[in-house]
């Protein structure tokens, strides 16, 4: 009889350390998933920032395209540097538009943006 409880104590105390083992991969990957999230919300804040600043930048170019030039080197000068920004913040845009899980580009341009839910590689919810 003593024997058939142990087996029991024992049987309950594996049953025990298993569900713990299970409840503590459960907690590290909602803890992942919550990291992932709060790291998806701080590059989409950092991808709205560049698409501002894409916008201011192609702006003063058109003011200062607009506004009468005293030369026209200065004017030619004047687009070269409002381009470069443009390209720069859209570089910078490609770098950071990357799943905070899995390291790819999760595409969708400037406006597809607001509609990125998941990943494409990996299937992360970024939401």
């Amino acid at each position: 009889m003593s024997d058939d409880r142990l087996q029991e104590a024992v049987n309950r105390a594996e049953e025990t350390e298993a569900a713990k083992a299970g409840s503590d991969v459960t907690e590290r990957q909602d803890a992942l998933r919550r990291s992932a999230r709060e790291r998806f919300r701080v590059i989409f804040r950092r991808a709205l920032l560049l698409m501002a600043l894409s916008g201011v930048i192609a702006l003063v170019g058109l003011v200062g395209l607009i506004l009468p030039a005293g030369s026209t080197p200065f004017t030619w000068a004047w687009i070269l540097v409002s381009a470069a920004m443009i390209i720069a913040v859209n570089i910078a845009w490609f770098v950071n538009w990357r799943c905070p899980v899995c390291g790819a580009y999760l595409g969708g341009g400037y406006w597809g943006m607001f509609s990125v839910r998941h990943c494409l590689n990996c299937g992360a919810d970024l939401e």
